[in-house]
This record gives structure tokens, C-alpha cells and sequence, in this order.
């Protein structure tokens, strides 16, 4: 088993699981002002993130107004660690992925290309209805799919499916 899968299915996360599951989000170190962010924005409410991960029903909207900082991506990323069998990660493959599938034009989601209101409302109003939509494949394996192939129309050899 992987650090995610690992930490990732624990009913009560520890500081330090917060930490290895944005480390793992990062895929490196986190910088000094992202391991900041992640202090004074979410491992300081650690508590509250427990409490959530034993409610039935969250409203993923009330969460990401309690939880106002830290940017989108990482705010989107904290309900899926809450509940991951619910709410799928968020990034910008994935965001590629799911404009191109669509037919929409997409556009890097970097953190100043599209302002965090954006993302967030990408996410609340296309995004995870569609994914909720889908009711027969686990959102874990939808966030690997959605990520290989948003991975893959940015590299090169996507050439075949360019229009």
C-alpha cells in the first residue's frame, strides 16, 4: 500500500497525516509559504477536519466557506481527504481533462491564470455534479483517470487529439 491509501481511509488524522497527504498532493516538499498555508489553514483546525470525516452529510459548500484560506486546489483537496469516497480531487489535469472531454475550452488552472472563486464555482457547478453523476466507478479511480489523460493532453504526444 501507498502513503495515500495508507492515510487516506483513517477515521482520525493526525497533524502529521495532514502533512504527508498534501505532501503527497505537492508530489514534493511543500515550499515554505505552502507549508504555512497548510499550518495556519488547515492542520490548525485538525479537530474540526475530524469531526467532518464522521458526519454522514456535509454540505461541501459550508465546508469550503469554514475553511476561506489556503487556495482552491488545496480547499477542494481537504473534502476529499474529509470524505474521499464522496468528493473527488481537484487540479488542474483534471480540469483539463474534464474541459476537453466536454468540449470546453480549458485553460491552466495555475494559481493566476483562473482566481480561486473560479475554480471553486468550476468545481461546485460542473465538476462534482458530473462526478456525482456517475454511479457505478469509485471517485478514487475517476481522480486517476481524469489525471493521466488531463496529464497526457499536455504533453506532446497528444498531437492525434488536438483539433
Amino acid at each position: 500500500m501507498n502513503l495515500y491509501d495508507e492515510t487516506i481511509k483513517k477515521e482520525n488524522l493526525t497533524a502529521d497525516d495532514i502533512q504527508k497527504l498534501y505532501q503527497w498532493k505537492n508530489g514534493m516538499p511543500l515550499s515554505k509559504p505552502k507549508q504555512i498555508s497548510l499550518e495556519k489553514n488547515i492542520i490548525k483546525k485538525l479537530y474540526r477536519i475530524n469531526q467532518l470525516k464522521k458526519e454522514k452529510q456535509i454540505d461541501h459548500k459550508k465546508i469550503l466557506e469554514e475553511f476561506p484560506k489556503g487556495g482552491a486546489v488545496w480547499r477542494i483537496f481537504l473534502l476529499h481527504i474529509i470524505n474521499p469516497k464522496y468528493f473527488p480531487i481537484y487540479d488542474q489535469n483534471i480540469h483539463r481533462a474534464f474541459c476537453f472531454m466536454q468540449e470546453q475550452p480549458y485553460q491552466k488552472i495555475s494559481e493566476k491564470s483562473i482566481a480561486d472563486k473560479k475554480k471553486i464555482e468550476f468545481y461546485s457547478n460542473e465538476y462534482f455534479p458530473f462526478i456525482e453523476s456517475i454511479k457505478d466507478i469509485e471517485i478514487r479511480e475517476l481522480d486517476k483517470a481524469f489525471f493521466a489523460f488531463g496529464k497526457f493532453i499536455k504533453s506532446k504526444g497528444n498531437v492525434i487529439l488536438v483539433k
